[in-house]
């Protein structure tokens, strides 16, 4: 499915999240270069980038200031870095412009910037936030920049 949609929508590349449910996409992807003896997904036709946003980052904001708890914190910040700097356009959309405008955050002790959990954003939107988070994780600075297909398998 993941190479039938990446061919319809001419993406070039798939970023997966590695955490969860999207773990074992990439397991599987990564399974099948491996018993065909390629050097690498992209050999496989399925290009793909996993993103485990529970990873450490040592990633910082535009300005050089801001540090982030988790990689999953800094892509979002980004994001709206992103966003307030005009550099992406975005399709209307009521959904996803309330996933992107939703999440609040806070620092910890040591000054690091927390977004808050997907199950906070979930219980004040009344549904969980997966067009934004889809839409924070193809536009990882990790990708190359290639225009990013946004959709969920």
């Amino acid at each position: 499915r993941l190479q039938q949609y990446m061919q319809q929508e001419s993406a070039a590349i798939a970023n997966i999240d590695a955490n969860g449910l999207g773990a074992g996409v990439f397991d599987r992807i990564h399974q099948l270069w491996k018993q065909r003896q390629l050097r690498s997904p992209h050999d496989l036709k399925l290009p793909s980038n996993p993103i485990n946003t529970a990873n450490a980052t040592k990633a910082r904001d535009k300005s050089g200031q801001l540090m982030f708890n988790r990689l999953r914190d800094y892509l979002w910040w980004r994001m709206r870095e992103l966003l307030e700097d005009d550099a992406i356009d975005l399709p209307p959309d009521d959904d996803l412009t309330r996933d992107l405008i939703m999440p609040k955050w806070t620092t910890t002790a040591s000054g690091k910037v927390v977004i808050e959990s997907k199950d906070e954003i979930r219980k004040r939107l009344g549904r969980s936030p997966d067009l934004g988070d889809a839409v924070v994780m193809a536009f990882s600075p990790d990708t190359p920049p290639y225009k990013p297909a946004i959709g969920f398998l």
